[in-house]
């Protein structure tokens, strides 16, 4: 067997495995947008976000968004609840909290 075979195996094996764990993570997903679907909906009020705080017009708008994140652990759970009460879910994979 080459080398070349056996690292087209090996990826299909890697790749099959990434797939289907990524499968149950979409479906846990849906359980849980499900899940909120059937709570009392929250309006943005309750959620504490500024309304029009993801309307971000220029780039020192985007940098005051970001140091607003990186300075508060309360907004940025904020900011993911609403995304995922009010967001696309499918989007929600994006979501990263470093």
């Amino acid at each position: 067997m080459s080398y070349l075979s056996f690292f087209l195996i090996l990826s299909s094996a890697l790749l099959r495995n990434i797939l289907t764990k990524q499968e149950m993570i979409m479906e846990q997903m849906r359980i849980i947008f499900k899940t909120l679907q059937g709570m009392k909906a929250t309006d943005e009020a309750e959620v504490g976000l500024e309304r029009n705080l993801l309307r971000l017009p220029d780039v020192p708008s985007l940098q005051s968004l970001e140091e607003q994140l990186q300075s508060s652990p309360d907004l940025q759970k904020q900011l993911v609840c609403w995304h995922i009460i009010y967001g696309d879910y499918k989007g929600c994979n994006n979501i990263k909290i470093s």
